[in-house]
């Protein structure tokens, strides 16, 4: 009888106690019903913000087609330099025709800062790329690869030599006011 009265005041001291510890981990530092109620929005305090009394005046662009021009031209040499690589690594026709899309848009910019006597050969260079551009998208047993290679060095070469951006300097379009 000893032991039972033992065991039951150990059990009813260890439910007592673990009430307890119940009781005082739900309730945290809030009590219970506080931490589960939602805050209205209402509530809470709006942020001021403070406007900008000095704003930052920046400089006007200043566009300079000699520059512009500079800028074309050595992205047509990275593009036409990334072909003839495309071209030794037998790349896809997707991808030389990607190529050739970028040396056309770099030469229809440049096409637009020269002056009128300096157009001609750029236009009949943008048409002899176009016409390579219709020859990459054919399927690549029609055409020979190598052939394509030296057409467009045969087209880019006259290009690189007598349109470099020091010798066009007099020949680039300046601002109209």
């Amino acid at each position: 009888m000893h032991r039972r009265y033992l065991q039951s005041a150990l059990m009813s001291a260890s439910l007592v106690i673990g009430f307890v510890l119940l009781v005082t981990t739900l309730q945290g530092c809030e009590p219970l019903r506080k931490k589960f109620t939602r805050q209205k929005k209402g509530d809470m305090q709006e942020q001021e913000y403070e406007p900008v009394l000095d704003p930052i005046d920046y400089p006007e662009k200043i566009y300079d087609p000699k520059a512009d021009y500079a800028y074309r031209f050595s992205l047509l040499r990275v593009w036409e330099k990334e072909l003839m690589a495309g071209i030794d690594d037998r790349a896809s026709g997707k991808r030389l025709q990607y190529f050739l899309n970028n040396i056309i848009v770099q030469l229809e910019e440049m096409n637009k800062l020269v002056t009128e006597d300096k157009k001609p050969v750029l236009t009949k260079a943008i048409q002899d790329f176009q016409s390579v551009l219709q020859t990459v998208s054919q399927p690549a047993q029609f055409y020979n690869v190598r052939d394509v290679g030296l057409r467009v060095e045969q087209i880019a070469n006259p290009i690189f030599n007598e349109y470099k951006p020091q010798l066009m300097e007099s020949n680039i379009k300046s601002l109209t006011p």
